[in-house]
C-alpha cells in the first residue's frame, strides 16, 4: 500500500453502530453557550460531518423512549436532529452541515413524514450556504449536491468553511 500503513483499520465506532446526532448537537450547543459566557465577543460555530442517516436503536440510546416523540426518543431521529440544529441556529450559532457520502435513502425511523439523509443534512445547516456535500464519498449519491457550495472532497470543503469563518479587513494604503 503506497503512502499508507498496511493493516490500518481506521477509527471504530465505540459502542457499536448507530447514529443519534440530536443529542450531540444539543450537547455541543450547551458547551458553546457556556464558552461564549466566558468570551462574550466570540461567535459560535458548529460543524456536523455525517452521512445524515440517524439510525440508532434503543440499545444505542439507553433510556430513550420507543413510543414517544419527545427528546430522547428513537422515533423521528433525523427530524429530531433538524430540530436540535434549528434551536442552535435560533440561539445565534452558525451550523454547517457536511453531508459525507449521504445516501438517497435512509433515516429508517423517520416515516411520517419520510426524509432522506441528504434532506436531513440540508435541514441541519443554518442556511443553504452552510450545506456542503461530498457526494463522491463512498455511499454518496449525485442527487445530494449543494447548490450553494458545489465543492467536493473534505480538504476543499473545510478550506471553504475556514475562509467563510475568516474576517477580512480592508486596510487603507499607507497604514502602519
Amino acid at each position: 500500500m503506497a503512502g499508507g500503513k498496511s493493516g490500518c483499520t481506521g477509527l471504530q465506532a465505540i459502542g457499536g453502530p448507530g447514529t443519534y446526532y440530536a443529542q450531540v448537537i444539543y450537547a455541543a450547543q450547551a458547551r458553546l453557550v457556556a464558552e461564549q459566557a466566558l468570551y462574550p465577543t466570540s461567535k459560535n460555530v458548529l460543524i456536523l460531518l455525517s452521512d445524515g442517516n440517524a439510525n440508532a436503536t434503543s440499545a444505542h440510546t439507553p433510556g430513550a423512549s420507543t413510543t414517544s416523540g419527545t427528546y430522547i426518543s428513537t422515533l423521528q431521529e433525523c427530524h429530531r436532529a433538524i430540530t436540535a440544529a434549528s434551536a442552535a441556529t435560533a440561539a445565534g450559532t452558525r451550523v454547517y452541515a457536511v453531508a459525507y457520502g449521504a445516501e438517497a435513502s435512509g433515516c429508517p425511523i423517520d416515516t411520517s413524514p419520510a426524509i432522506t439523509p441528504c434532506e436531513t443534512m440540508e435541514g441541519i445547516a443554518s442556511s443553504p450556504s452552510n450545506l456542503f456535500s461530498d457526494y463522491t464519498a463512498t455511499g454518496g449519491t449525485s442527487s445530494c449536491v449543494s447548490a450553494s457550495q458545489p465543492v467536493t472532497g473534505l480538504n476543499r470543503i473545510f478550506q471553504v468553511i475556514a475562509l467563510d469563518l475568516t474576517d477580512v479587513k480592508v486596510i487603507p494604503n499607507n497604514t502602519t
